[in-house]
This record gives C-alpha cells, structure tokens and sequence, in this order.
C-alpha cells in the first residue's frame, strides 16, 4: 500500500510540475498568472496564483514630455537638460555663456570708449577728447579700433545666440531620444508567393519567397 502510495505521489508530482511549465508558458501574458495542477481525485484544476500579479510583456513606456523640455530650456537655458536628466550638460552651457559674454562685454566696453572718443574728435578735435588713454591717437586709428571692437561684440552676441537655440533643440532632441525604441526587438516573417503572370504577354508566372523583416 505504501509503494502504491508512493508511486502515485511521484506521478502526481510530475504532472503538477508539467502542468506548473505548460500554465505558467501559454498564460505568461494574461492579466494574472493561472498554473494548472492535479487536485486530490486526479482531476485537473486551474489555480489563480495572485489576482494582482501581471504578467508585462509590452515595451515600457514613458511619460517623458519633449514640449515641456522644449519650453523648459528656451525660459532657463539648462532647464531642459535638467529635466532629462543630462545634468552634465549644465555646466557646459551655462560655462559657456558666461564666456561668451565676458568676452561680450570686454568688446562692447572698448566698442563705447572709442565711439565716444571719435565723437568728441569730430566735434571739437584731439583736444576734446576726455580719455587720456585715446587722447594722443589719430581720428583714423580710433574710427579702426571703434570698428573692430564693434565687430567682435556682434560676433558674441551672434554665439550666444547659437548657444542658447542649440541648448533649444539639444533639450528637445535629448527628450525624444529617451522615448526612442533602441531595444533589439527583431521579427523575421516569410512565406511563399507566386507571381501571377502579365497579361498580354508571353511572361509566365514565378514562385518566390516574401520576406518581411521588422527593426
């Protein structure tokens, strides 16, 4: 009796484990996780392991928001970025925007002085010039100072400018990409077709494969 007992307990055991593998394969996508199993009289019965427990298969999603990014980093240059959590990138705009306006306001300071200084030379000559350090220089060296200073300060302000849409559109980029499919999901899908033949013609039809590859 306990042999028998034994051997129908190691049977029922096997079972239990096939029918544990088969349930847990064909329903892994189902909302909660049903296994099947042996009850007590052999009979096969369906288990709900835990009605909270689901099974994802899908890619995760996210609520990343390029607009808000977007907008983020067009209010606060960094923002964006900030909000992407590319905070290494902070650093970098903000360090240079603050180079290029040192070097800004270095030019538009010298780009005022000489200005000023050519004015005061046309209006009442060397003499009425108030900065001792442009006093004694030709109307002409100051025209070509005020000129290059002034040409180096549009300069700056055109890269600041750059600066901030490319921190813009790094921020809307960075965003994008964060929802960007990257996974190495493939699908190869084939079967066989036949090419029906072109009427009016003496072209007879063709057998082939279609391949459908997806990426």
């Amino acid at each position: 009796m306990r042999k028998l007992f034994s051997k129908k307990y190691f049977i029922s055991s096997i079972l239990v484990g096939a029918w544990f593998v088969l349930g847990a394969t064909v329903y892994g996508q189902a909302d909660t996780l049903q296994v099947f199993a042996i009850d007590e009289d052999g009979e096969p019965e369906t288990i709900i392991i835990d009605d909270d427990i689901a099974i994802d298969t899908a890619r995760r999603t996210r609520n990343h928001s390029p607009r808000l990014a977007t907008i983020s980093s067009a209010i606060v240059p960094g923002l964006g970025q900030v909000y992407n959590q590319k905070y290494w990138k902070v650093p970098l705009i903000w360090g240079g925007g603050l180079a290029l306006y040192t070097y800004y306001n270095y030019n538009n300071n010298y780009y005022h002085r000489f200005k000023l200084a050519n004015e005061q030379y046309s209006d009442g000559g060397q003499d009425a010039i108030t900065d001792p350090e442009i006093r004694d220089l030709e109307q002409s060296t100051i025209t070509q100072y005020k000129d290059y200073y002034r040409r180096h300060r549009d300069r700056a302000i055109i890269f600041m400018g750059l600066l901030y849409v490319a921190n813009i559109i790094d921020a809307m980029v960075d965003a994008h990409m964060l929802d960007y499919d990257i996974s190495q999901d493939l699908s190869l899908h084939w079967h066989p077709t036949i090419t029906p033949p072109v009427p009016n013609t003496y072209a007879a039809g063709s057998y082939g494969v279609y391949i459908q590859l997806r990426f």
